[in-house]
């Protein structure tokens, strides 16, 4: 996974679930990512709850692709 331009250099990470590809529930890693720094005129949120609706298993699956 490429990080992005705009990721922290500070060293700080949060917990993510990251889709390494198409497939079952393989394909998914829990891991530390960096924390992103917002750009002007964006905001950064913390979410203390997450869900996976249908679009996101089919997207997985590879449905869509």
């Amino acid at each position: 996974m490429a990080v992005p331009e705009y990721a922290t250099t500070g060293g700080a990470t949060m917990k993510a679930v990251v889709t390494t590809g198409n497939g079952g529930y393989e394909t998914l890693d829990y891991r530390d990512v960096p924390v992103p720094v917002p750009k002007p005129g964006e905001v950064l949120l913390q979410v203390l709850a997450a869900g996976v609706n249908n679009t996101e298993i089919n997207t997985r699956l590879g449905w869509y692709s």
